[in-house]
């Protein structure tokens, strides 16, 4: 027992010596060895073999410090200094895929790097004539977003520009990713608007009135996307905007523009794109999705979450197939077309079932609406178009009529 105690003691002791150790090891003279070695490797007439000399140090310095924030993002900083080097020495030829496989290692070493910093916030650090602060990390994080957006747009998507990243949250790091994000530079480009709406989406949830310029940085996005044509479907068009008009007025809340991030040219914008695209804005306030089960309930059947409820699911019924933009056999598409045609007719008889004939049929009805102008639809349908017209005039014209034939009955 007494051995054991003495094993166990002797151990705590070595993890403090070794975490004092690492404290040490890793103190002010690191950081100022990385930030000397990083101006080397930042100067783009430093030789190349001064160059890969000093990264390797930067990178032995990550190695050792995992927890020394500032250590992390000079690290960062070397990895896109390493990537623009490789890059330059590649112009004018042909990429191969050894060549676009090593672009790409180049970004997800920065960005483990960037990621492991947003954990470990570093306090402003001055060490001799060294000092570093905001303005040195943020200049650090610009080069990372801006390699990786270059790399996605080019076909090479880091999980964190892709449609399904990593769970984001709104710190400093994710808001500065934003900020680059929304720069000009990356007016048309699809992965900053993915990586501005999954910032946003995290974002729109906070108390904090500082964590919305990111709804203001992704309307101004999605309005620019529009304007340049980078966004041409009609429906998808139709979405942008809606979101445009839903994430500024969050921002702004009771304010007038100018307010904040959001200037008069930016409202001008959105209101000239709504007007020309003849948005209608309905379908835009936060609406808590109702089971399916309680859909034609008494106390729920009449409103506009159920309208929305509805639409939802019939935009998850909904299909690339079903609406025409595949390549498969017109008689498939005619086949998911029956499908989703089976689907509003069955619910129309479960609000049968509820004792629901007329105001069910008239919240079925508001759901489609809402589905086929796009005002109401998931993220993998928001850009699909809606049903042939003829199908939904079908729809409707068998929900409005059945509707009359309850009402004209005796009661």
């Amino acid at each position: 027992m007494i051995r054991t105690m003495k094993a166990a003691t002797l151990a705590a002791i070595s993890v403090l010596a070794s975490a004092a150790a690492a404290a040490e090891t890793c103190g002010p003279e690191k950081i100022v060895g990385a930030v000397d070695a990083y101006r080397q490797v930042a100067t783009p007439s430093t030789p190349s073999p001064e160059f890969y000399t000093r990264k390797r140090e930067i990178d032995a310095a990550a190695t050792a410090c995992p927890d020394t924030a500032w250590i992390r993002i000079i690290a960062a900083g070397a990895e896109i200094k390493a990537l623009e080097r490789f890059e330059a020495s590649l112009a004018g030829k042909a990429q191969s895929t050894a060549d676009k496989h090593e672009a790409f290692t180049h970004i997800e070493r920065a960005a483990a790097h960037v990621l492991a910093f947003r954990d470990n916030y570093p306090e402003n650090f001055q060490h001799g004539a060294i000092r570093l602060a905001y303005t040195e990390w943020s200049g650090l994080v610009e080069p990372f977003v801006q390699a990786m957006l270059r790399q996605a747009d080019a076909g090479r998507v880091h999980p964190l520009a892709s449609d399904n990243p990593p769970p984001f949250e709104c710190d400093y790091v994710s808001k500065a990713i934003a900020t680059n994000a929304s720069n000009f530079r990356f007016a048309t480009s699809p992965a900053s608007l993915r990586l501005l709406t999954s910032i946003a989406n995290v974002c729109r949830l906070s108390e904090e009135r500082t964590d919305w310029n990111v709804l203001a940085q992704r309307a101004n996005k999605l309005v620019r996307q529009v304007e340049t044509g980078t966004i041409t479907e009609p429906e998808r068009i139709q979405w942008a905007l809606r979101e445009a008009y839903i994430d500024s007025r969050q921002f702004l809340g009771e304010n007038k523009p100018p307010f904040g991030v959001w200037f008069e040219s930016n409202e001008k914008s959105l209101q000239k794109m709504l007007e020309e695209h003849k948005v209608k804005l309905v379908f835009l306030g936060t609406y808590t999705e109702i089971p399916q089960a309680d859909w034609f309930r008494p106390e729920h059947v009449g409103t506009e979450s159920v309208a929305y409820s509805i639409a939802l699911e019939m935009s998850r019924n909904w299909s690339p197939l079903a609406a025409g933009v595949t390549d498969a056999e017109s008689s498939d598409a005619t086949a998911a077309r029956v499908a989703f045609m089976r689907y509003v007719t069955a619910l129309a008889g479960v609000a049968d079932d509820a004792d629901q004939p007329i105001a069910g049929r008239r919240a079925i009805s508001e759901g489609l609406t809402a589905f086929q102008e796009g005002f109401v639809r998931t993220p993998e349908t928001a850009g699909l178009p809606g049903a042939p017209n003829w199908l939904y005039e079908m729809l409707r014209k068998m929900l409005n009529d059945k509707i009359a034939e309850f009402e004209a009955q005796p009661r």
